[in-house]
């Protein structure tokens, strides 16, 4: 089962909206990952068929570079990932 995934802004300074359009009921972790590929954030989601939509505060603190925003399924497997510049 494949989902979709958007982040914005990209470049983001502080705070990313993720919308997940999901074909089904299903659950999946969102992980923001950084360039070295150590998991900053992680969050539980619990995705319901169509436009799933959170948002990510608090990153400021983040060095500026290269992210990467994926979400997995229950077992692990890459739904979906992108890439975002955090300035």
């Amino acid at each position: 089962m494949n989902a979709q995934l958007t982040a914005r802004p990209n470049p983001f300074i502080n705070s990313l909206t993720v919308e997940i359009n999901s074909p089904a009921d299903q659950h999946g972790i969102v992980r923001l990952i950084d360039g070295t590929g150590k998991i900053i954030k992680m969050i539980s989601w619990n995705l319901k068929r169509g436009l799933n939509i959170t948002t990510l505060n608090n990153l400021k603190g983040l060095a500026d570079g290269l992210y990467f925003l994926d979400v997995v399924d229950g077992d692990g497997n890459v739904l979906h990932k992108t890439k975002l510049v955090k300035e």
